[in-house]
């Protein structure tokens, strides 16, 4: 008797899968995006296409933990914070990176270079939303406290991580409507990710690889959102205010 094909960690049936699909379905299809849109960098940089598609995929999975905590997952009329202090709000949005974790090290078929990747996507990085409502409060504490990308690769999550909520966020409210803005939102966002000292541990293979990133990018972000004057993960509107603060 032949052995039973074991399913693919990238597989739709895979049952982390179909467990963080059934309870955070936005977060789920935002990761989806994420995924492909590495592979495709990956693939184009001549990088490890399989490691960035497979953190793309599950970066966020520890979402699933408090699902309605994140705005891809609420409806128009339903935010769990807007009655609460902002440094609570905080505390259950940034501990999404250590339910990550510690999921993805309690699953047998991913890589410690996968969970690395994906422990690093948020950085030092500021939930500006909520540092904003408590303005009385140091900026630092609405810092996450996760160490920086060490590799290019965890770079890459964390730019398109930032730019899909970004995006998503600009467009809903009308901010951006085009090819342009979306073009123009890639280049400040990465510039800010730069500016805010996130990538000092990259070691960038060089200054081309740079700009022929860039244009990757706004190629990718286009193709996925210029046809779309809004985009609305579930059957509901989403919030759009705090989307930012994945």
């Amino acid at each position: 008797m032949n052995k039973p094909t074991e399913v693919d960690i990238l597989d739709s049936g895979y049952p982390l899968l179909v467990e963080f699909k059934e309870k955070a379905l936005g977060t789920y299809t935002h990761s989806r995006h994420i995924s492909d849109i590495l592979e495709t960098l990956g693939n184009e940089l001549s990088l490890n296409s399989r490691n960035l598609k497979v953190a793309g995929m599950y970066h966020d999975i520890g979402k699933m933990i408090n699902p309605l905590a994140f705005s891809e997952n609420q409806s128009a009329d339903s935010n769990i914070h807007d009655g609460l202090p902002p440094w609570i709000s905080f505390a259950l949005i940034s501990g999404h990176v250590a339910h990550t974790i510690q999921i993805l090290f309690n699953d047998n078929n991913m890589s410690d270079e996968v969970i690395a990747i994906c422990s690093q996507h948020h950085g030092t990085t500021l939930a500006a939303y909520f540092a904003k409502k408590d303005a009385d409060a140091p900026e630092e504490n609405y810092r996450y406290r996760c160490k920086r990308p060490q590799t290019f690769d965890a770079a890459l999550l964390m730019i398109c991580d930032h730019l899909e909520a970004r995006t998503r966020a600009e467009l809903n409210s009308g901010r951006i409507e085009d090819q342009e803005g979306i073009e123009g939102l890639v280049e400040v966002v990465f510039d800010h990710v730069v500016d805010d000292n996130q990538f000092d541990f990259v070691a960038v293979p060089n200054f081309k690889i740079l700009r022929q990133l860039k244009i990757l990018l706004k190629k990718e972000f286009v193709e996925l959102f210029a046809d779309h004057k809004r985009i609305d993960y579930k059957d509901t509107t989403v919030k759009t205010d705090s989307t930012v603060e994945q």
